[in-house]
């Protein structure tokens, strides 16, 4: 078949080849040149009829600017108004300083030196505030810390004894889906922090003598299975706004931290490496500290530090 020019073919049946005109109907070719021509009112009609190039610029002249889309996509306010009937919920907290609805109870033990009494204190003082219940019975805990000492290796290996202890109780209360969290506090938890939670994977907390602020943050992560950590020592930490709470009421006498840490850097010690840097604690804030135990029927108090002998007041206050 002979292909034919573009131009042969848009220009209807006068430009077929005569050869092929006797091979089709007179109606036929009718019908294919009303639908192929273009004369001027066949074009005119094409051009500005429905679905058009004209049409099309006609409806994009009177249709919707673009001022008309951006109104439309205007941000929504912020206050919006709820239905009567519905309540909206209040966000909820995700601080770890929170507690569950029911007060949990925490066991504390203490080893070591009279620091550690003190220690004790604070941190159940810390405890108390975030709204833990004290109580003097292992069965009836749902935390158990001790307070540690690294001094001595016999001191370490009690805490060790005391440890397989509990590890076998928290064994027996997850057999009755009864959770017990175990935390090593102090000395020792400074100077063994990775074989207590690597190694030995016994205890839920470590917190080092200067992390007990940060006690119901890690008890709040312990609560979810997981470890938690803080061990890290402080060059002004002396817990001055803390006032420590008598562990016994009845008692006549107190400790009272004065300073902590040591910069004598022994070589048979191992203080300026568990306890950190020597920091003392401002006047005022111990005088209040005494003034408070004398209120409660204290009538011996004991100064205590690392090494007294180095205790300097560098606080702004004058006496």
């Amino acid at each position: 078949m002979t292909m034919l020019p573009l131009l042969s073919l848009l220009g209807g049946t006068r430009a077929l080849p005569r050869r092929l005109l006797p091979r089709a109907s007179p109606r036929v070719l009718q019908a294919w040149s009303s639908t192929c021509s273009l004369d001027a009112g066949t074009e005119a009609q094409g051009v500005r009829g429905k679905g058009s190039l004209q049409d099309f610029h006609d409806k994009l002249a009177t249709g919707p600017s673009l001022q008309h889309f951006l109104r439309g996509a205007a941000p929504v306010p912020k206050t919006l108004s709820l239905p009567s009937e519905v309540e909206e919920a209040p966000a909820p907290s995700h601080s770890f300083s929170t507690l569950p609805e029911k007060p949990r109870k925490v066991y504390l033990e203490t080893y070591g030196c009279q620091m550690n009494v003190n220690d004790t204190e604070i941190a159940w003082s810390i405890l108390h505030k975030s709204g833990y219940l004290r109580t003097h019975k292992l069965e009836e805990a749902d935390v158990a810390l001790l307070v540690t000492c690294a001094i001595r290796e016999t001191a370490e290996q009690t805490v060790w004894n005391r440890l397989e202890k509990l590890k076998s109780m928290k064994f027996k209360r997850r057999q009755k889906q009864r959770t017990l969290r175990i935390g090593i506090l102090g000395c020792m938890a400074e100077r063994l922090k990775e074989k207590l939670l690597d190694q030995e994977k016994m205890v839920d907390i470590v917190a080092g003598p200067d992390a007990y602020r940060d006690l119901p943050r890690l008890l709040a992560v312990a609560e979810t299975g997981q470890q938690a950590a803080n061990v890290l020592l402080s060059l002004d930490e002396t817990y001055a706004d803390v006032l420590p709470v008598q562990t016994d009421a009845t008692a006549t006498s107190a400790y009272v931290s004065i300073m902590r840490g040591c910069d004598n850097m022994c070589s048979y010690c191992i203080v300026p490496f568990t306890r950190g840097r020597e920091r003392s604690r401002s006047v005022s804030s111990i005088l209040q500290e005494v003034q408070m135990l004398s209120d409660q029927g204290v009538k011996e108090v004991t100064l205590l530090g690392q090494n007294v002998n180095s205790y300097r007041d560098t606080s702004e206050a004058h006496f």
